[in-house]
């Protein structure tokens, strides 16, 4: 009886010892067989890279199946043909294969990834699609408020539009402005309420702030009214007061740039007038000039610069006109090239020098019975004297040059003219 359990012991120890044999032997030749295949793909690999990578195109990848029947069963030549050929076909060597195929593996285990080749297929829609789809897709973040800008100072036509600036100087003049604006705080006289202007006026001066009475009669002399600003535009105004008027002759004038002049020419009795000027910032900065002369300098939020205008000087020459002395004056009438004109009677002109042009006119036709138009100097010197035969008459008249010749006027003497 022991015999026998020995014995079938032994049987069973020699069954399992060839089991595992043949385990371990199979292990070894799966082993082998797969060095096999890696030795096969390297080689592929290195002939690979002898040739022209193809240009990679947009297709997607498509991971290549071996099928192997068996691991006992080894590669042949043809299976390792087509491994090279699908390969080749995709434009890949076998490592940008293998590396595409694991990195496509790998993101996909991450959290919320897509394949590569659906990531693919969105990249070659948004490149087939038109601009006008792509950039017309509704926005997905409709959240939010709109909030207005916060005011700031305005400087009125710091870029003449007519005029075509290069960037980078109207870059660097901003930047400028805005330097200067910050360094005063931003101040504008354009945000002053009519109060604040008339803060510091007189009371006839505040009563007649923001009405021009200004009447231009072309009958009294110019003069000009020049203010210049310092860097800061946008903080200073000025107008024009008059006193013999009681009121503003201008309206509030503005500066656009810094650095700028504004000059207004008006046609002004002589009298006193004052050039007002307001400073937001209240530090003055401006020059004044009145008919090209400096006059002063503006200080503070408000101060004023009072001027006395008279009649310049005159260019011209005063000259006396005497038309008339016959029997029919009532017929005579004349006029004059530079604008003068008139019937029978006495005139003083202020003429330039030069020559005019005398029109002497009778209404009957029959001349001017006696009558004649003379010119004097201021000395009472006779410069020139006509008479009109017949309905009309036309002469010059030289006004200024060398003094005329004296000669008879007696038409009957034989030295006559």
């Amino acid at each position: 009886m022991k015999t026998l359990t020995k014995m079938f012991l032994l049987s069973c120890w020699c069954l399992f010892s060839v089991s595992f044999a043949k385990e371990t032997l199979n292990e070894i030749k799966a082993n082998q067989d797969q060095q096999i295949i890696q030795q096969k793909l390297e080689a592929l690999e290195s002939q690979e890279q002898t040739q022209v990578k193809k240009e990679v195109r947009k297709e997607t990848l498509e991971p290549i199946s071996i099928e192997i029947q068996s691991i006992e069963t080894q590669i042949d030549k043809v299976t390792l043909e087509k491994v090279k050929e699908e390969i080749l076909l995709k434009g890949y060597t076998v490592e940008e294969y293998i590396n595409a195929v694991n990195a496509d593996r790998i993101s996909m285990e991450k959290e919320g990834a897509v394949s590569f080749e659906t990531y693919l297929e969105g990249l070659n829609a948004k490149e087939q699609a038109t601009s006008l789809e792509y950039n017309l897709q509704p926005s997905s973040n409709t959240e939010g408020e709109v909030v207005n800008n916060p005011k700031v100072p305005h400087l009125k036509n710091l870029n003449k539009p007519s005029v075509r600036l290069d960037q980078d100087k109207v870059d660097y003049y901003n930047n400028l402005q805005q330097e200067n604006d910050a360094a005063h705080g931003g101040s504008s006289i354009e945000d002053w309420t009519d109060s604040q202007y008339t803060s510091e006026l007189t009371s006839e001066k505040a009563d007649a702030f923001g009405t021009n009475v200004y009447i231009n009669n072309s009958r009294a002399a110019d003069h000009t009214f020049e203010v210049c600003i310092d860097s800061w535009a946008s903080e200073g105004s000025w107008p024009v007061y008059s006193y013999a008027d009681g009121g503003y002759i201008t309206d509030t004038q503005y500066f656009s740039a810094g650095g700028e002049c504004n000059s207004l020419t008006l046609n002004l009795e002589p009298g006193t007038y004052d050039v007002d000027s307001w400073d937001s910032y209240g530090d003055g900065g401006q020059d004044v000039y009145v008919d090209a002369e400096y006059v002063g300098s503006s200080s503070g939020s408000y101060s004023y610069i009072t001027v006395e205008l008279t009649d310049p000087a005159p260019t011209c020459s005063d000259i006396g006109l005497v038309v008339g002395g016959g029997s029919y004056d009532s017929e005579i009438s004349w006029d004059l090239s530079d604008g003068s004109s008139g019937a029978a009677g006495t005139f003083a002109l202020c003429l330039d020098d030069g020559d005019y042009t005398f029109n002497g006119h009778d209404s009957y036709g029959d001349g001017w019975n006696g009558a004649s138009a003379t010119f004097t100097d201021a000395d009472g010197g006779v410069i020139a004297s006509f008479a009109v035969e017949g309905s009309t008459g036309s002469w010059t008249v030289t006004i200024g040059g060398a003094p005329p010749v004296a000669g008879c006027t007696d038409p009957d003497a034989p030295n006559y003219n």
